[in-house]
C-alpha cells in the first residue's frame, strides 16, 4: 500500500490535454477519482480544441482549457507570453493539492509543477524528462498494457480500489440530436445497424490497410461509416469479387464520436 493511502485531497487536477482517443482512455481515472473522493473538486486540464468532449462529463467539476497553439508562440509574441503567465497564475490560484499528469510530456509535467500542488503523480517512464516534476512516480508497466489499465494505476497509488474501465463518453442532448440528424441525412434510421470505422490515424505504424476495413465491414454486415476528418473515402469490400468499392459516408467535425454512440 502506498504512502498516499488514506489521505484525502480537497482539490484535484487531472492533466490530459490530448488527443481524443487518449482522453477517452483517461476517463476511467476521472470517474475512479470521483468515486474515491466524492466531496473533492475535480478539474481536468485539456486542450481547448478537445474541451467539448468533457463539458458534460458528470465526474468533472471544472474543465480548464489550455490554448496550446497560442501559448506555443510565447517565445515569439509578447502577448502570448503574457497570456501564458496569466494562465499559470490562474492555475496556482486554484490551489490544487493533488495533480495527476497522464500526458507524461515536459509541458504537462511542467504545468503540474507550476501548479504548486504538494502531491504530483506521474509515470516513472514519462518522456521528455517529465518525471522530474513529480513527487510520486508510478512504476513502469509492460509495453502491452492497455492505456486505460496503465492509467488506472493512479487509483492504486492513492490506495483506492481498481475499477473496471468505462470508456463511454457522455454527450449533451444537443450533441445526440445533432448526431441523429447527421445519421438521418445519410439514410440511417433508428432501427438500422451501422458501424463507425476510423481508418485514419496520425501514426503510420497504427494505420490499418483500407482493404481490412472492407473485410471487417463485410463480416459485420452493417452499413459502414468512415469517421475521418479529410474527405469521403471508399473502403474496398472484400465480399465483392468485382472489386467494387463499399461506399462509406463521411462523419466529420465535432459529431464524430457522438454519431458513433447515437445508435
Amino acid at each position: 500500500m502506498d504512502q498516499l493511502a488514506g489521505r484525502s485531497f480537497r482539490r484535484i487536477l487531472l492533466i490530459k490535454p490530448s488527443s481524443p482517443g487518449d482522453i477517452l482512455h483517461a476517463l476511467p481515472v476521472a470517474r475512479g477519482l470521483r468515486a474515491a473522493f466524492p466531496e473533492s473538486h475535480l478539474a481536468w486540464l485539456v486542450a481547448s480544441s478537445f474541451a467539448d468532449l468533457l463539458e458534460v462529463e458528470p465526474s468533472i467539476d471544472e474543465v480548464i482549457r489550455f490554448d496550446r497553439k497560442r501559448y506555443g508562440r510565447m517565445w515569439r509574441s509578447a502577448a502570448a507570453f503574457r497570456a501564458f503567465v496569466a494562465f499559470v497564475r490562474d492555475l496556482r490560484a486554484r490551489q490544487f493539492d493533488l495533480v495527476v499528469d497522464l500526458q507524461g510530456l515536459f509541458r504537462s509535467g511542467f504545468l503540474s509543477w507550476v501548479s504548486r500542488a504538494g502531491t504530483r503523480i506521474g509515470f516513472r517512464d514519462a518522456r521528455e524528462a517529465a518525471w522530474m516534476f513529480y513527487t510520486h512516480r508510478l512504476p513502469r508497466r509492460p509495453h502491452a498494457t492497455h492505456a486505460a489499465d496503465r492509467n488506472l494505476a493512479v487509483l492504486n497509488h492513492v490506495g483506492r480500489p481498481r475499477i473496471e474501465p468505462d470508456l463511454r463518453p457522455v454527450f449533451s442532448a444537443a450533441d445526440a440530436e445533432a448526431a441523429r440528424a447527421l445519421l438521418t441525412q445519410t439514410g440511417i434510421g433508428p432501427q438500422d445497424d451501422y458501424v463507425v470505422l476510423v481508418p485514419s490515424t496520425r501514426w503510420e505504424t497504427k494505420r490499418w490497410p483500407a482493404e481490412r476495413f472492407g473485410t471487417l465491414a463485410a463480416r459485420l454486415g452493417c452499413r459502414p461509416l468512415a469517421c475521418d476528418g479529410a474527405a469521403t473515402m471508399s473502403i474496398p469490400s472484400a465480399g465483392d469479387r468485382r472489386g467494387t468499392m463499399l461506399r462509406a459516408v463521411l462523419v466529420g467535425g465535432r459529431d464524430d464520436t457522438a454519431a458513433a454512440e447515437a445508435g
